[in-house]
């Protein structure tokens, strides 16, 4: 993620196959709040579960979290991954370590 710097919160969903392999779609979903609201990424990964049951049983999700202006970690950025290990749980879907972005870093929360 290259260069770092963004005009806006937005999610990045990549779904990966048994062998963590990228499929060939990045899903960008835009304009996300600052906190993560854990209905709305229930909803979210009950469609993820789906599609990836429909890929394969071993396939998997990573997410980045991204938003404008300076580091550190935020604790409405820790919300994020919270929320959605949380919901990735709930529905059994294989979710890797959720990772924030902003315009000077890209870490794990």
């Amino acid at each position: 993620m290259e260069p770092l710097g963004f005009g806006y919160r937005r999610l990045y969903l990549a779904f990966l196959d048994a062998d963590g392999l990228m499929l060939p779609d990045l899903v960008e979903i835009d304009g996300v709040p600052a906190s993560a609201d854990p209905r709305e990424c229930r909803q979210l990964l009950t469609m993820c579960a789906g599609v990836l049951h429909d890929v394969d049983s071993a396939a998997s999700l990573a997410i980045l979290y991204c938003r404008p202006g300076p580091g550190p970690v935020r604790a409405a950025d820790r919300t994020w991954p919270q929320a959605l290990r949380t919901a990735a749980a709930r529905q059994g879907a294989s979710l890797w370590p959720t990772h924030v972005a902003c315009d000077d870093f890209l870490t794990l929360p």
